[in-house]
């Protein structure tokens, strides 16, 4: 069974579609559903821009308008320098402010994209499968429930939404053994970087079963129980944000602190993640994302969640 396909982004070209996947004990045998359609183009074609019409027909016109429109579509803030340099000589084809310094782009992604396009080829999909260990009866799963990723990039919480739904459609309402959560054969790790800021969200940890960029929201308000003025109390939440689904996530915990420093303080004991923060950053009511560590946990116990609100109960994920 596999769930809708991803929205089309800039991301898209490394991106995964879920699926589910039933033993065939589970449900008397595998579930399927007709694929997909393919994800859309541009309405004149993949390549399309809009760029203003013009009668020249020079390559190198083309390209200079093409890169004028990625820009104007950007909205990039600031200085903003292109380069695009033959490598047989160094020769700048097309540019604008090209000998302007600047800080380095992050560009690895570029080379890592077309390694995976050239060693899995652009039909490759990565896959997130619910396996059963046991089979269906009168509803209950015989044995242990298995979410395994397997390195999706793009898994978000609306996806895992899918997979609860389809769980649910299959008859299942518990099992009788262990949920468990897997990254398959890709290892885990803590973060990327360790010399980045304990609160980026860019630098979080990365496995096998990714969820939401591994990054969780905070968000703070304003505590109206407690009649404090405009220095007084915050409320604070954490939550598996996606487009249409949002659940409260418990696993990781926050706290406010009356420090002067530092902002941020992370400690994590096992698949727990705790984070606190200095009540002097807050100003206003706000929200911001933080990296999770614990890929996997985070993404068992929002599952747990969602198939919760489906009807079926799962144990905590191991």
């Amino acid at each position: 069974m596999t769930a809708r396909p991803p929205t089309a982004t800039r991301r898209s070209v490394l991106a995964g579609m879920m699926a589910i996947v039933a033993t065939p004990a589970l449900a008397g045998g595998p579930i399927s559903v007709p694929r997909p359609p393919p994800r859309p183009t541009a309405p004149n074609g993949p390549t399309a821009l809009a760029s203003p019409p013009s009668t020249s027909t020079s390559p190198i016109a083309a390209l200079e308008r093409n890169m004028t429109a990625l820009i104007d579509k950007a909205k990039l803030g600031g200085q903003v320098s292109v380069a695009l340099v033959d490598p047989t000589d160094g020769h700048v084809i097309v540019g604008r402010a090209a000998d302007l310094a600047q800080p380095p782009a992050s560009v690895a992604k570029a080379a890592t994209a077309l390694y995976a396009l050239d060693q899995l080829g652009p039909e490759y999909r990565f896959v997130t499968r619910l396996c059963a260990t046991g089979p269906l009866r009168d509803g209950v799963i015989m044995g242990d429930l298995v979410l395994e990723g397997g390195g999706d990039p793009e898994l978000d919480t609306d996806g895992l939404a899918g997979l609860a739904q389809m769980l649910a459609a299959a008859g299942v309402r518990t099992i009788t053994g262990r949920f468990v959560v897997s990254g398959g054969p890709l290892p885990e790790i803590a973060q990327i970087a360790q010399a980045q800021p304990v609160q980026a969200a860019y630098n979080p940890g990365v496995s096998g079963l990714n969820l939401n960029f591994n990054r969780v929201r905070l968000r703070w308000l304003r505590d109206q129980g407690t009649g404090q003025t405009a220095s007084g109390a915050w409320k604070l939440a954490l939550d598996a944000r996606a487009r249409h689904h949002g659940p409260e996530v418990r696993g990781i915990t926050i706290r406010a602190e009356a420090r002067s420093g530092p902002a941020w303080d992370y400690q994590r004991q096992a698949n727990q993640e705790n984070w606190s923060v200095a009540k002097t950053i807050f100003a206003a009511e706000g929200s911001v994302w933080l990296p999770v560590r614990a890929p996997r946990a985070y993404a068992g116990e929002v599952f747990q969640t969602l198939a919760a609100s489906q009807g079926i109960t799962l144990p905590h994920p191991q």
